[in-house]
């Protein structure tokens, strides 16, 4: 789909160049005979069907043979270069985190390792048995065999208990947010939960999402915005929620045989065993409305206490006072937080991710009984601590994936499963062992002079939009004069110091695996509490920038809210960057790049100005042109139908990703070009002598695209 726009500019460059197949010589002059030259023309060579007229088949002429060659696993959907560079990452971390304890290592380095080691300790899992679950289910005052139904449940209670000190969400999410207008602020804000803590999820993700999950989430979309339906019949008749069902069912059987202290009626087991149904029920009904409500284009929203309370107490027709209590639920989130006091007022602003999100969970709280909320709240607990429990656990939620998606689970080896799970918690560290500085220094000159050229190649584009008012053109330069560019790693990772310091809060025992990364997840929640006081300028801004990432993830990143980019450091390797020649460069990396600075001009990013506030209003008459322009993207990627799956993509909502694309590799030409007026013209590739450094580019450009 990406490479429609390409095969076209590729037409033209080749009615300019005369294209023709790499075995008609046109170029005299000896190819590059570098190591990297080498590697490059080897890698496109072999993802290449030089069979195919490029003219007539774009696709099929640069990546024909790529799937043939890689091909992809029965467990996962893709095999693109990115998950596979992460993967040579992980394997890295793996042998170093195996190696043990150092002496010279960092302090933070050995916690990485003890993380490593606590999770490959499966006997100290087996010995713990069911206890780091039943601790858990005991911060929201449940128990862990549902013996009898509650007919009271302070959800609001166990929403704040279970987020402080278990870092899971379950239907509200506390968050931090800065002010829109004035980002050195931070607001009190209420999010939609997501599913898991970035450092558990590991555990949980499967390599390969078939089409029973598309569908179930395409049907949770279009779910609809009364409150949810709680019959079991209704979910029964879809095989995915029978198989969750017949999944706590089985949970609970075995929390019996292994923890029950009494002797179980038939007829109390049958109670037992329709709570659990009904659990999954409501959990999937809440699934369904956070999936709706959680998009990509939300915008938080401001409101004061007093006004946001009002509209949840007057929301339905029974003016019944919601059960929502902000005022409580702001208070008991900050209480035991060190030097933070909390000073509610009825005008303390609140900010909102989605009032639709939050209308319903407070509909839903009203409807549902006390019951069914609390077994809701046991199953979300039990399910998401279950991968990291004893082994019959585990392999309860193994076979449950296999039947959810639809193919037998792909179990990772329990090595390279907790590699991840130290990535996640840890990858600063990981990074300060395996991470090649020397590498990185010398790289980062050629990757900076890139990002400047696009810079000058943006402004360029700017100054040519006849469509674009004058104002707006001004404002536009001064943001991407602006634009900070972060390349790989942040200089924290090379100080033994300030990277011991900034892990000094983390605690890290051996023998209670499960109990350090909740532990680890409410950290971090709790720092984010005791973070609503402060201001930050713009050097505090750029430390933060690298904060949540995963530094072994391969990609890039542009925030609007700091105006600033990151690129990490997988994507600064082959097959992205040091590719021998500046012509595949900057189709590849070069193109990734100008991706993500479009980013900071698309529907959400030109709202944002230079400094990441949320004050730039276009002129009128530069939105419309802008919507009106957009309009061909969305008709053209709506007519791409996708026989996999039996569906057109949607070109509006796709819309900013297919403008950053087209944009990004138009901006990498451009800039490429501005390097040969720097530098001059390169030698060619061995092997593809017959291509011009422009054709290159494509291919290069598509190279990095395969999947």
């Amino acid at each position: 789909m990406r490479l429609l726009a390409v095969f076209l500019l590729l037409k033209l460059s080749a009615a300019a160049d005369g294209f023709s197949l790499p075995s008609v010589f046109k170029q005299p002059e000896p190819p590059c005979s570098l190591r990297r030259c080498i590697q490059s023309a080897a890698f496109i060579l072999q993802s290449m069907n030089q069979s195919v007229n490029p003219c007539e088949d774009f696709f099929s002429y640069t990546c024909g043979n790529y799937n043939k060659e890689n091909p992809i696993p029965d467990s996962q959907i893709m095999n693109d270069l990115n998950r596979r560079k992460e993967r040579e990452y992980e394997l890295k971390a793996k042998a170093m985190l195996q190696e043990g304890e150092l002496d010279e290592d960092p302090e933070s380095v050995k916690k990485a390792k003890m993380l490593f080691h606590a999770c490959t300790n499966t006997a100290a899992i087996e010995e713990e048995g069911l206890d780091p679950i039943a601790n858990a289910l005991e911060v929201a005052g449940l128990d862990l065999i549902p013996y009898t139904p509650q007919d009271f449940f302070d959800w609001l209670g166990a929403n704040v208990n279970v987020q402080k000190r278990l870092g899971k969400e379950i239907l509200l999410q506390f968050t931090l947010v800065a002010d829109p207008q004035n980002k050195t602020l931070n607001h009190l804000g209420l999010g939609i939960p997501g599913d898991w803590t970035f450092v558990t999820q590991p555990h949980h993700r499967h390599e390969r999402t078939s089409n029973l999950g598309r569908r179930s989430r395409s049907v949770a979309r279009e779910s609809r915005t009364e409150a949810p339906d709680v019959d079991v019949k209704e979910f029964l008749e879809q095989e995915t929620y029978r198989d969750e069902i017949d999944f706590a069912k089985n949970v609970l059987a075995h929390f019996i045989r292994s923890a029950s202290e009494k002797e179980i009626s038939k007829s109390q087991m049958k109670k037992m065993k329709k709570a659990v149904a009904d659990a999954v029920v409501v959990d999937h009904a809440v699934s369904r409305l956070q999936t709706k409500y959680d998009l990509p284009d939300n915008e938080p929203t401001k409101h004061t206490l007093k006004e946001l309370q009002t509209i949840l107490d007057t929301a339905d027709r029974t003016r019944s006072k919601s059960p929502i209590n902000l005022t409580r639920y702001f208070t008991e989130m900050f209480e035991d937080v060190e030097k933070v006091t909390l000073h509610l007022t009825d005008d303390t602003p609140i900010m909102v991710t989605s009032l639709d999100y939050l209308l319903q969970v407070s509909n839903l709280t009203k409807t549902v009984s006390p019951r069914r909320l609390a077994m809701m709240f046991w199953w979300r607990i039990v399910k998401s601590l279950a991968p990291l429990s004893t082994r019959a656990m585990r392999d309860m939620a193994h076979d449950f994936q296999d039947a959810l998606y639809g193919f037998e689970y792909d179990v990772k080896s329990r090595a390279l499963l907790c590699t991840q799970t130290v990535l996640a918690a840890f990858s600063f560290p990981v990074a300060h062992k395996i991470m090649d500085r020397s590498y990185l220094e010398r790289i980062k000159p050629g990757v900076t002079e890139m990002f400047e050229n696009l810079r000058r190649a943006f402004k360029q584009n700017i100054a040519s939009y006849k469509w674009l008012h004058d104002a707006d053109k001004q404002a536009m330069t001064e943001k991407l004069d602006a634009v900070k560019f972060n390349v790989g790693l942040p200089d924290l990772t090379f100080d033994r110091e300030v990277l011991d310091e900034y892990y000094s809060d983390i605690y890290v025992c051996e023998e209670h695996y499960a109990q350090v990364l909740v532990n680890y997840s409410s950290y971090i929640v709790m720092t984010t509490l005791a973070s609503f006081n402060q201001t930050f300028d713009s050097e505090e801004e750029a430390d933060t920038e690298w904060g949540s990432l995963n530094l072994f993830t391969s990609n890039a990143f542009y925030f609007p809210e700091k105006n600033s980019m990151v690129i990490l450091m997988p994507q600064l390797e082959h097959p992205f960057y040091d590719l021998g020649l500046e012509a595949l460069n900057y189709g590849a990396l070069g193109s990734l790049i100008g991706h993500e600075l479009s980013h900071a001009f698309d529907n959400s990013g030109r709202t944002y100005d230079k400094i990441g506030n949320k004050v730039v209003k276009w002129m009128n008459s530069s939105v419309v042109n802008y919507v009106n322009k957009t309009e061909c993207f969305v008709d053209q990627y709506s007519a791409v139908y996708i026989p996999e799956v039996d569906r057109h993509v949607d070109g509006r909502k796709t819309l900013n990703e297919n403008i950053a694309d087209n944009s990004g590799l138009r901006l990498a030409l451009t800039a490429y070009r501005m390097w040969v007026q720097d530098h001059g013209k390169e030698k060619l590739l061995p092997g593809l002598e017959g291509l011009s450094h422009e054709q290159l580019f494509y291919l290069s450009f598509a190279g990095v695209m395969q999947i």
